[in-house]
Parts: C-alpha cells; sequence; structure tokens
C-alpha cells in the first residue's frame, strides 16, 4: 500500500507539474486531494459507491451537497447527467470529492 491507501496502477506527469495516479483500492480510503464518485442527478447520495461514500463523508460531505443549487426548470436535479459537480470531501480522507452523472441505464427506454 502506499501513502495513499491505494495501490498505484499507473502514475504520469500532467501539465502544470501535477501527477495522474490511478489506484486500486477503496475510493473510500483514497487520501490524496480528490476522487471521483459515481453520483446521481439530485447528488444526494444513492447506493453503491455513492451510498458508501456518501456515509464516510458524513454531514460535512452532505451539506456541501446540498447546498449544490436545484437545476433552473427541475424540481429535484442538481447535476444532470453528463455533468459533474466538486464538494469538499467531508470525513472522507481526499479534500475533494468530483460527483459525476452518468446515465441510469435501468431507467432509459429505447425512446431515449
Amino acid at each position: 500500500m502506499s501513502s495513499m491507501n491505494v495501490d498505484p496502477v499507473h502514475s504520469e506527469s500532467i501539465p502544470g507539474g501535477s501527477r495522474l495516479i490511478i489506484g486500486a483500492g477503496s475510493v473510500v480510503s483514497f487520501s490524496g486531494d480528490c476522487i471521483v464518485n459515481a453520483a446521481n442527478e439530485r447528488n444526494l447520495g444513492g447506493g453503491g459507491v455513492d451510498g458508501a461514500i456518501s456515509n464516510a463523508g458524513g454531514d460535512e460531505l452532505y451539506s456541501a451537497r446540498l447546498a449544490l443549487p436545484i437545476l433552473p426548470g427541475h424540481t429535484k436535479k442538481r447535476v444532470l447527467t453528463g455533468s459533474a459537480a466538486i464538494t469538499v470531501g467531508g470525513r472522507l480522507a481526499a479534500s475533494w470529492c468530483l460527483h459525476a452523472v452518468g446515465p441510469n441505464y435501468s431507467v432509459c427506454s429505447n425512446n431515449d
């Protein structure tokens, strides 16, 4: 294990003097700058990885997600599919959490 609590799989320098590290392990215990969360459009927590991240991030992460504005023309959506929003990590080991929303194929129809 590295100091990031994940096993590095790939690492490379990126422009701006930063380093991109792809690792294997629990995203919840990753202690780098930022993790990516598979969120839903409401961005208030869900099941699977999102649920684990929400639980580990605690009230501070939930409050940060709740503070994201509801999008104009919507009643509950904070982040549209194909978009992302960033919040503090709360009690996560990572400082930041990027909430990315991908398609939910279980609710798609053939007309989508």
